[in-house]
């Protein structure tokens, strides 16, 4: 499992694509949420050649995290604003899992095989099915 606090010692010691972001949403995390408060945690487009966007699932919300190198930006989203939840994942590899989460004006997508590579999909994965039995 890759928690925030083990991503958090990789930036100090670790050299990978998109480190620079990482440490710019780690900080950032930092800034506005407790150790204490983050449920869970999914780092969107780490290891591939995406953006990366930070997801804290805390208690009572999830919040976005991401910078595109000029500015950073958090959204909130308030699980008491959730209309949906759907969880997909394949009957042929257990590592390709996917999970939508709905609110009422936008729609939250999270794939273990596109977000990372696959090496670490089957972690994406297992949070994403940790998620899912967070919000339902």
């Amino acid at each position: 499992m890759l928690t925030f606090e083990k991503l958090k010692s990789q930036l100090t010691e670790g050299n990978f694509e998109g480190i620079e972001d990482c440490r710019t949403l780690s900080d950032l995390v930092e800034k506005f949420v407790g150790d204490d408060e983050i449920i869970d945690f999914y780092p969107k487009g780490l290891f591939v050649n995406q953006r990366v966007e930070f997801y804290i699932f805390k208690r009572d919300c999830v919040l976005v995290f991401s910078t595109n190198r000029i500015h950073s930006a958090i959204k909130s989203f308030k699980y008491k604003d959730l209309l949906a939840v759907e969880y997909v994942q394949s009957e042929n590899d257990g590592r390709k899992r996917s999970i939508d989460i709905k609110f009422s004006d936008e729609t939250l997508h999270l794939e273990s095989f596109a977000d990372t590579n696959y090496t670490w999909s089957d972690r994406f994965g297992e949070t994403i099915s940790r998620v899912f039995k967070l919000l339902s």
